[in-house]
């Protein structure tokens, strides 16, 4: 089962940019389940009924909140109407809404979704998280009552998000934090199976101050006087998330992998062109494959099914090639991935493995880099992107692939 966290959207132009994008990712990665926190998508402050709706009508699954889920006063008369509306489950009791609720996937699968904050340099400081989640967890048990289990914890220290993640480690499919706007490097899977992230990030303009235009909070910095209000960042969007993919089975994390569309967090290439800095392992392995005269889509190649086939370069490199692109018509990634059955990294010896992409053109090729960064979490792979067989030079993309253009 596949599914897809979205972080906080941020103003205008981060729902925009999740309408937008969300319909073609449920699609391209058959996503079974999404779920997006929209508690600053109206102007930075709140979520309105019509926004709400909208982030619905895109293919959202429920939307979580946080702190700011009462700065549109219309939500405390909204929130009871809908049951894909949460906010935190920590409120007291009497509070209107609900903090949590079992929804079914596109795969019918119970998926059990509970909105968290924390109380740790957070207001206003609700009722124990930790109490609450056993609350939720002890009514309906992973593989019991839920297929999964996905906690979405609002708060702001780390050291709460983590301590809260290892609380449920094993008895929840994903834990997730939201509300600081900036997605952390700790993407991972618990020792018990446990998805986990410290915080998803935002969908927003991140040339800001977490979302918001960011002249008034640096005037704030420097001046310690207010000029004006915090107003929404209007440049563009990046959408910001986590994917996970969870077992059937068990209910637990299989892979997990950050997700993220946009220029806002994509590090910029040097106009000159040419060879530009990646890792060093990306790097090795794009020369590897010029100084062995092996280029990718070679025309005496036999592609297989899905248009794929395995070689290896000068027994240095063991080379997963995809054909995207052929008379025009890109195949769907998902599918391709879905046939991509990599060998453990224990049975490659000294072999560098590569998955190489023939598309069509760069925006294809850096579509195609985030779904495989998804779907195949694996840190001991380089991912290499040739368009239409023509390796000429290398453009950085991140820190784990090379793509080539003509």
């Amino acid at each position: 089962m596949r599914l897809l966290f979205l972080g906080d959207m941020v103003g205008k132009t981060g729902r925009v940019a999740v309408w937008e994008k969300l319909p073609g990712l449920v699609a391209d990665l058959k996503l079974d389940f999404v779920i997006v926190n929209g508690e600053n998508a109206a102007g930075g402050f709140g979520i309105t009924e019509d926004i709400f709706l909208e982030t619905i009508n895109a293919g959202a699954d429920v939307v979580t909140t946080g702190n700011h889920v009462w700065d549109q006063k219309e939500a405390v008369s909204f929130a009871g109407r809908h049951e894909q509306f949460l906010r935190p489950a920590n409120y007291p009791a009497g509070t209107p809404g609900k903090g949590s609720g079992i929804f079914y996937a596109r795969n019918g699968a119970r998926i059990l979704v509970a909105n968290i904050m924390g109380r740790v340099f957070m207001h206003p400081e609700l009722d124990d998280p930790f109490k609450s989640a056993e609350t939720i967890l002890a009514a309906a048990p992973l593989k019991e009552q839920a297929d999964a289990i996905i906690f979405d914890f609002h708060a702001e220290a780390t050291s709460e998000k983590q301590c809260f993640g290892h609380f449920v480690d094993g008895r929840a499919s994903l834990v997730v934090g939201t509300h600081t706007h900036v997605p952390t490097a700790d993407c991972q899977i618990l020792n018990g199976g446990t998805g986990y992230m410290s915080d998803a990030g935002m969908c927003g303009d991140y040339d800001s101050s977490l979302g918001m235009d960011k002249e008034e909070p640096l005037n704030r910095f420097i001046s310690k006087m207010p000029k004006g209000r915090f107003e929404a960042a209007t440049g563009p969007a990046t959408i910001c998330g986590l994917g996970i993919e969870i077992s059937d089975a068990t209910g637990l994390a299989e892979r997990s992998s950050r997700s993220g569309s946009g220029r806002g967090l994509r590090r910029p290439s040097r106009p000159s062109g040419g060879e530009v800095s990646t890792s060093s392992t990306a790097v090795a392995a794009f020369r590897a494959v010029v100084k062995a005269g092996r280029f990718l889509g070679d025309p005496a190649d036999e592609f297989a099914d899905l248009g794929m086939v395995e070689k290896s370069l000068d027994g240095r490199i063991r080379l997963f090639e995809f054909r995207l692109a052929e008379q025009g018509m890109d195949l769907p990634v998902a599918d391709a991935v879905e046939k991509l059955r990599l060998p453990p990294a224990s049975a490659l010896g000294d072999e560098m493995m590569l998955v190489a992409l023939v598309v069509g053109d760069q925006p294809i090729a850096q579509r195609a880099y985030f779904r495989f960064r998804l779907l195949v979490p694996r840190d001991d792979v380089v991912f290499v992107f040739s368009h239409h067989r023509s390796p000429v030079r290398a453009i950085h993309l991140s820190n784990s692939a090379v793509v080539f253009t003509p």
